[in-house]
């Protein structure tokens, strides 16, 4: 089912009017929903813009496709855009399966074959870092390049207690109260309420057994075995203290490392830092592509 529309930041009005990405929102809301099947899960997708180009954009984690909505027209301008909603958010099915990273990768493949693609470029925001790199190890043929938004490539937490805690919190009757808390984190002090309160709904819609089947998937240790990137590797990140090095261990699993920083700006870059952040991407896709 399609989410209301979000309302656009006025704190960020000008910004976005010189930018042109005002007009981002309306083309991604306006933009007709299709559906690809994955072993009778409804795989819900939007596409914009055409040419030879294919660039897939992953959301991460309780989050959906209106998470890249202020910048899609503009990505689209040059190249087609295929949007995905990973299967348990957004307009896809809801089943009650185990959602690992194999069959988000699977789903997004779905959706990329659906949308006749053979070949695209694909970003992941946060887990969908996780989701692109499983699309790579399956997919190697289909992959030209993957950029990671704010995403890892290592698990940020590996020890069997940790991976227990953290999935722990969410399978109480409060866990859409602590999804909420765990978004507002992912925000530096003095964000906009609007952007924090926005993200705060969206991933608060996602059904439990997706919530934590999806960060049980995520944080799989057999998963995280042998990274290894074949491709050109992009990446568009915070400023966070915690991404100090994170470069230099990218340059060890791919050959190819394109790096980019949009300062002051939290885990959600996309919403809070959107031109700052297009700006960032489209040069990583340039250099990744050119």
């Amino acid at each position: 089912m399609e989410l209301r529309r979000p309302i656009l930041l006025v704190a960020f009005a000008t910004q976005l009017a010189l930018s042109g990405l005002a007009a981002a929102d309306d083309a991604l809301a306006t933009a007709p929903s299709r559906f690809a099947m994955l072993d009778g899960i409804k795989v819900h997708y939007k596409v914009l813009g055409q040419g030879s180009e294919t660039l897939v954009l992953v959301h991460g984690w309780t989050c959906d496709l209106r998470f890249w909505r202020l910048q899609a027209a503009s990505l689209a301008r040059t190249r087609r855009v295929i949007l995905v909603d990973l299967p348990g958010h957004g307009g896809s099915d809801k089943p009650e399966v185990p959602y690992t990273m194999d069959l988000f990768a699977r789903a997004v493949e779905s959706a990329l074959r659906a949308a006749g693609a053979s070949k695209a470029v694909l970003a992941g925001h946060s887990m969908g870092a996780a989701v692109v790199l499983q699309f790579h190890r399956l997919f190697a043929d289909k992959t030209l390049a993957i950029v990671t938004v704010d995403g890892a490539l290592r698990p940020f937490v590996s020890k069997p207690a940790q991976i227990e805690a953290f999935v722990g919190r969410y399978q109480g009757p409060d866990y859409k109260e602590k999804i909420a808390a765990f978004a507002e984190a992912m925000f530096p002090p003095g964000s906009p309420a609007e952007v924090v309160d926005e993200v705060k709904t969206v991933m608060t819609l996602a059904p439990q057994h997706v919530v934590v089947g999806a960060a049980r998937g995520m944080l799989d240790p057999a998963f995280w075995t042998d990274v290894r990137i074949g491709v050109p590797l992009g990446a568009v990140m915070t400023d966070w203290e915690g991404w100090k090095g994170y470069e230099d261990y990218l340059k060890t699993i791919a050959s190819t490392v394109e790096y980019r920083t949009v300062p002051a700006a939290g885990h959600f870059l996309m919403l809070q830092k959107p031109a700052e952040f297009l700006a960032a991407l489209e040069s990583v896709l340039g250099a990744l592509t050119k």
